[in-house]
């Protein structure tokens, strides 16, 4: 057997270095699959942290990485993170969907200056409210 075709019992395949769980066609290089819900596990079992790191790479102000919420291949909400400007400054970006449309947008932003944004792109103040009004 080809180290391209390993698979082992019990649903873990990893055909061309993709690892599929629960699926014998991974479409990305971790694939879990399963009905019901599914969950991730990082479990640091000592005295330590579990992290989840998403490490991009952008040379320009743009999204490097996000966290991701579809129903059913439909986008309804992410978390973006976007590198913005020199020495790797970072914002955070929270987008989600209407109904009846088809793309997420920005809702809000935190800037790399801690400057927080709802409905702004480009926040002015520590918080900046688009409307103005904070109810």
């Amino acid at each position: 057997m080809a180290e391209k075709d390993f698979k082992v019992r019990k649903g873990l395949v990893v055909p061309d270095g993709s690892v599929g769980i629960g699926t014998d066609s991974p479409g990305v290089k971790l694939h879990v699959a399963g009905g019901g819900n599914q969950e991730i596990k990082i479990d640091s079992t000592s005295d330590g942290r579990a992290s989840l790191v998403l490490e991009g790479y952008k040379t320009s102000d743009a999204a490097f990485a996000q966290i991701a919420a579809t129903n059913d291949a439909d986008s309804v909400a992410s978390i973006g993170f976007s590198r913005a400007g020199a020495n790797d400054a970072g914002d955070i970006t929270f987008n989600t969907q209407t109904t009846s449309t088809t793309s997420v947008d920005e809702r809000m932003r935190i800037t790399s200056a801690g400057k927080v944004g709802v409905g702004v792109v480009s926040p002015s103040a520590k918080l900046h409210v688009d409307d103005g009004v904070v109810r």
